[in-house]
């Protein structure tokens, strides 16, 4: 959660002051962008060991995710004037503003848990997990493709992975259920534990990855300086 607030304030602030050069956006990116995997690889393992059934999850997340958007939807029609008779009007309204995209996935996440968890055991869970991670990896693949088509720029990604995709739960299905994963299979996340310094430097070379990608990113547009 402490990662997901310092995104949103790094984001604000290095974006709005010009003085900071790009570069040290894509070195925090580096760092931050592992929040929102984490949070839905925690709600899911977390899911699996509390037992909650979908009524208690709805309870604590659908009736606070209505009642915000409800308020949130007024402010916005009134005030800010945002358009609500359009396609994407109704989609932020139905799917929720803003930050709480996570609440819809999680949802629809929880909702397929509960649907496929009596027929599920530690032995078929890997098969879950291998289709939910190939529908996640797919995703983020065509996000990516998205990026690079000539032509095309990273707003591209921006407008149709943030507004639409993030908001489906199979977006984050991978992540849910290798949460699901270490709560079935101990002895996983076991391994995980004991293995955690080459884990630590798998991610640390995929921040790189992407750092590196950041700055090609930057380089290629024209109106920004990379210092």
């Amino acid at each position: 959660m402490l990662l997901v607030v310092v995104s949103h304030t790094c984001d604000y602030y290095i974006r709005s002051n010009y003085e900071i050069p790009p570069i040290w956006y894509g070195l925090v990116s580096c760092v931050i962008t592992v929040a929102v995997p984490v949070f839905f690889i925690l709600s899911g393992y977390l899911n699996v060991v509390s037992g909650q059934g979908v009524k208690k999850q709805f309870m604590k997340l659908g009736i606070p995710y209505i009642t915000w958007t409800f308020v949130y939807g007024m402010i916005g029609y009134y005030y800010l004037e945002l358009p609500v008779s359009s396609f994407m009007g109704i989609f932020d309204l139905v799917t929720g503003y803003l930050h709480l995209y996570f609440i819809v996935a999680l949802l629809q996440l929880h909702l397929l848990y509960a649907s496929v968890k009596e027929n599920m055991d530690s032995n078929k869970i890997y098969g879950i997990l291998l289709i939910s991670a190939s529908v996640t990896f797919g995703i983020y693949a065509l996000a990516e493709i998205a990026i690079w088509v000539p032509g095309s720029s990273q707003d591209v990604a921006t407008k149709i992975f943030e507004p639409l995709f993030m908001k489906f739960g199979l977006t984050w299905g991978g992540f849910y259920f290798l949460g699901v994963f270490f709560a079935m299979r101990p002895k996983a996340l076991k391994h995980l534990q004991d293995s955690i310094w080459q884990y630590c430097f798998l991610a640390v070379v995929c921040g790189g990855v992407h750092f590196v990608e950041y700055i090609t990113l930057l380089l290629r547009n024209d109106d920004v300086v990379v210092k």
